[in-house]
């Protein structure tokens, strides 16, 4: 019994292998580049304009796929470990330690210096996010800022004046129930 379980087991484990690799998603007569990332109409436009600024510059045709399954940080980690990372993934400042330390990232430094991508060829303020001990790893594909807007008036009107310009946690919570204190009358539903 335990032969027949092996031997069904074998072929069928031979049968999805073989029809995975048998699928026209899987076939291409370039190479195929994964790109982890999320997945949305401009991610497929962007790879779509990476395929066509190769050609342009004439480099080498490559197919760029989005894979959008596997862009937990945690995933990225273990698959980059044991070999099956995808190519190309978005990485951010947070875990950009962690897989440059575990040997996953590329040093890009000497071919971003040579293609014109290097840190001085974007914000000055993000280069810290892949740049690890003057080598580059990565190169951002998108810079965003992380920012509050304070309603003035509204800290006035409670007597207060406007939060510190950093502030943790603890100071947020801490103005925060300051402000719903001042607002709200004891007693009554809440307003603010």
């Amino acid at each position: 019994m335990k032969r027949l379980f092996l031997i069904l087991s074998t072929g069928l484990m031979l049968a999805c292998g073989l029809t995975w690799w048998m699928l026209p998603s899987q076939q291409s007569d370039v190479p195929i580049l994964y790109w982890v990332t999320t997945n949305s109409p401009i991610r497929e436009k962007q790879a779509a304009s990476f395929e066509s600024w190769l050609i342009e510059k004439g480099y080498p045709r490559v197919k760029l796929r989005i894979d959008a399954s596997n862009n937990d940080p945690s995933k990225k980690l273990i698959q980059g470990i044991s070999g099956v990372a995808g190519d190309l993934f978005d990485n951010y400042a947070d875990t950009t330690y962690l897989m440059q330390g575990t040997g996953v990232l590329a040093d890009l430094t000497e071919p971003a210096m040579a293609h014109g991508f290097g840190p001085d060829s974007t914000y000055e303020a993000v280069s810290s996010n892949f740049v690890i001990n003057g080598k580059q790893w990565g190169y951002p594909a998108s810079v965003s800022v992380a920012l509050y807007l304070v309603n003035v008036p509204a800290f006035e009107k409670a007597g207060m004046s406007i939060p510190p310009r950093t502030w943790n946690i603890e100071t947020f919570e801490k103005w925060g129930r300051r402000y719903v204190e001042k607002r709200n009358t004891e007693g009554e539903r809440q307003s603010y």
